[in-house]
């Protein structure tokens, strides 16, 4: 728990250091790359939370338990988290939008999924929407079913499949809610 909480201030304090324009910086490929890295995040502290307290507890009332299946499933969102990370180190960190945006394109996934213009200098900002709404209510759907099938003892590549549609689904309620 603390390392992950250390995980998660550094992550922040960095976050605003090297793209202090969070929200603007989603045009540019580094901005994406990091919004999916926080998005997978979010399934990893699920299974975080199943390993480090309901498997222990598991453990202690069958011996004969393995938890291995579950580290597992944890382990693809940590890959995840780390290729999002390797990719972000070949690019440009953004530091300035207006400025990285003469030097680089534009995401090609950005483009496909923006429903405004885009026009010189950017201000984005996230507004409630209805499908944004209601994909937001998917997303926290899909990270309950994460314990759901922990507690139901469904298979961990179901767990799996709820943590990247979880993810999958928070990144298009977002996605469909900037403007």
């Amino acid at each position: 728990m603390i390392c992950s909480g250390v995980t998660l201030a550094t992550g922040i304090i960095l976050t605003l250091f090297i793209a202090p324009e969070y929200m603007n910086a989603v045009i540019l490929p580094y901005g994406q790359a990091l919004l999916i890295k926080h998005l997978l995040f979010l399934p990893l502290l699920l299974f975080g939370f199943v390993s480090g307290f309901l498997l222990k507890k598991r453990v202690k009332a069958q011996p004969d338990f393995s938890p291995v299946f579950w580290l597992r499933a944890e382990s693809v969102f940590v890959l995840g988290i780390f290729a999002a990370t390797g990719y972000m180190g070949q690019l440009e960190p953004p530091h300035d939008v207006a400025t990285s945006l003469q030097m680089t394109n534009t995401s090609p996934l950005f483009t496909l999924l923006y429903q405004g213009q885009m026009i010189g200098n950017p201000d984005l900002s996230l507004t409630v929407t209805p499908i944004g709404l209601l994909l937001t209510v998917v997303t926290i759907l899909f990270g309950s079913l994460i314990l759901f099938s922990y507690v139901r003892k469904m298979s961990t590549l179901f767990s799996v499949g709820m943590g990247l549609l979880q993810a999958i689904s928070g990144y298009f309620a977002l996605m469909m809610s900037i403007q």
